[in-house]
């Protein structure tokens, strides 16, 4: 099966914004944890994480963000956010949060906090912020007929001052570039001033084939001999006898 990322002419001349495979992008705090073995159990043994981390695409920031986020103004007592967007499209420069969310030069794309959950709603709470920008995509994704795409944050990163809003979409009959709305991580970093620059990842893509499904409910089956294997090995079962190799190239 092929996915297929496309742009702009002019985009395809910018360097370190292309979508990767995750697998490219190991996040440094897994590369430092010692090994799995005998002598130290470590998460490096757990399939299943490693999996998650390479599992799919990565769409990488297309250009600087700055997120100056719940600062205090140096003109008065009050506090403010402001972000700004490296201008690449649709205009996009810069835009400054006060209380009544007073835009300065060009206008960001944005959702009001009413459009998801009210201003006093939970997403609102979460988010610090009365909107919540959208980060404008690029990249035209295409995938063959009865396939989706989930997109959420990439998995187990130390990055996480601010993060996606999740979702999934047909990008197999959607025909235009999928943007993507993005909440601050507030409860974690309640004031910072930071760049976040152009190549950063900040989505994990990971397609899927829209099957039906029906679920059941049984009885626990009895022990069996697989499951004696698993219990008499040491190191390594998952991987050995119930993994199946994941391939996003």
């Amino acid at each position: 099966m092929n996915i297929e990322f496309s742009a702009d002419p002019s985009i395809l001349l910018l360097k370190n914004i292309e979508p990767v495979p995750a697998k490219k992008f190991i996040p440094d705090w897994f590369k430092n944890v010692p090994q799995h073995g005998v002598e130290s159990f470590t998460i490096k043994g757990c399939v299943p994480v490693l999996d998650s981390i390479t599992a799919g695409y990565l769409l990488r920031l297309p250009q600087d963000v700055q997120i100056e986020y719940n600062m205090k103004d140096p003109h008065s007592d009050k506090r403010i956010t402001r972000i700004f967007f490296a201008s690449y499209i649709r205009g996009v420069s810069s835009v400054k949060f006060g209380k009544n969310d007073e835009f300065m030069q060009n206008h960001a794309e944005t959702h009001p906090a009413i459009q998801l959950d009210g201003n006093n709603g939970y997403m609102a709470k979460k988010n610090g912020m009365n909107s919540f920008f959208k980060i404008i995509n690029p990249w035209k994704i295409k995938t063959p007929p009865g396939y989706s795409c989930l997109f959420i944050p990439p998995m187990h990163r130390e990055f996480d001052h601010f993060h996606i809003l999740p979702g999934i979409v047909d990008t197999d009959k959607f025909m235009t570039n999928v943007n993507f709305p993005f909440c601050i991580n507030q409860g974690k970093y309640p004031s910072f001033k930071k760049i976040f620059e152009r190549g950063l990842p900040y989505v994990q893509v990971i397609p899927f084939k829209r099957d039906p499904w029906k679920m059941n409910i049984s009885n626990l089956v009895p022990e069996n001999d697989k499951f004696v294997d698993f219990k008499t090995t040491i190191l390594n079962w998952y991987k050995k006898k119930s993994w199946s190799k994941k391939i996003f190239e």
